[in-house]
C-alpha cells in the first residue's frame, strides 16, 4: 500500500490521547489559574474568560463603536502584565492597515499624559503641554510594544505607498521582532490585528471576498497558535 504524501494520523487522536491531553491542559491552568490577559474591566472579566494563549478573540461593532480604542486598552492591560511578571522578552504588537505608527503612538501618548489628542493631531500644545508630552514619550520609548504597519513621515520622505500587508507579511514582521531585531530572543504576550477587512489577501487565499475574508481569520488564529 502506497504511503500518503502528508501523514493524516496526525490528524487522529485515539480515546486515551484525548482524555491525557484534556487533563493535562486542565492541570496546566490549575497551575497558572491567575494567568491570561483580563480586560480590567470588572463586570466584563465576571463573564469573559482571560484570554490566553493560542486563542483568537475577535472585536466585532459597527464603525466608530470603539472596535479600536477597545484593543488599545487590551493592549495596555497585556503591558501591565509584562511589567507585573518583569519579563523581559516578551511584547505586545500591534498590526495596523489603517492607523500610520505616528498615529497609533499618538493616541498612546494622549491617553498616558492625559492630554487631548485632537488638540496634539492639531499642534496646539504650550509649553507645560510639551513637557508633559516629552515625558511620556521617554516612557513610551522604553514599552515593550512594537507597531508593524507604515509610517507617514518615512513614506513621504521616500515617496512611496502604504505597504498593502498580507498575512504572510504579517508572520515574517513578527518573526523578526522575535528573532533578529534585538540581541535577545522575544515573545509575544498580544498581537493586535486592527482591522480584518483590511487585510491584503495572499495568491493562495481565494477568488471571491468571502473566501478572502475566512482565510483571513484562519491564518489570524494560525498566527496566534505559532507565535
Amino acid at each position: 500500500m502506497a504511503k500518503p504524501k502528508s501523514d493524516i494520523s496526525t490528524l487522529v487522536f485515539d480515546p486515551q490521547t484525548a482524555s491525557m491531553l484534556a487533563v493535562n491542559m486542565v492541570d496546566t491552568l490549575r497551575k497558572d489559574s491567575a494567568g491570561g490577559i483580563k480586560s480590567g474591566i470588572g463586570d466584563l472579566d465576571n463573564i469573559l474568560l482571560p484570554m490566553r494563549p493560542g486563542e483568537l478573540i475577535t472585536v466585532l461593532g459597527y464603525t466608530s463603536n470603539y472596535k479600536s480604542g477597545f484593543m488599545n486598552w487590551i493592549s495596555k492591560q497585556a503591558l501591565k502584565e509584562i511589567i507585573k511578571d518583569k519579563t523581559e522578552n516578551e511584547f505586545v504588537a500591534r498590526v495596523t492597515w489603517e492607523q500610520s505608527v505616528e498615529e497609533d503612538t499618538l493616541s498612546w501618548l494622549a491617553g498616558d499624559a492625559d492630554l487631548s489628542i485632537t488638540k496634539l493631531a492639531r499642534g496646539m500644545v504650550d509649553e507645560k503641554e510639551w513637557k508633559i508630552l516629552e515625558r511620556s514619550s521617554v516612557k513610551r520609548a522604553i514599552t515593550p510594544m512594537w507597531i508593524i504597519g507604515h509610517s507617514q513621515q518615512e513614506n513621504e520622505e521616500r515617496r512611496r505607498s502604504r505597504p498593502r500587508m498580507t498575512m504572510s507579511d504579517v508572520a515574517l514582521a513578527l518573526e523578526f521582532i522575535c528573532n533578529d531585531a534585538t540581541d535577545k530572543k522575544l515573545k509575544p504576550k498580544l498581537i493586535v490585528l486592527d482591522y480584518l477587512q483590511r487585510i491584503r489577501p495572499d495568491p493562495q487565499d481565494g477568488s471571491t471576498k468571502r473566501e478572502q475574508m475566512l482565510e483571513a481569520v484562519n491564518r489570524a488564529k494560525d498566527a496566534a497558535i505559532a507565535f
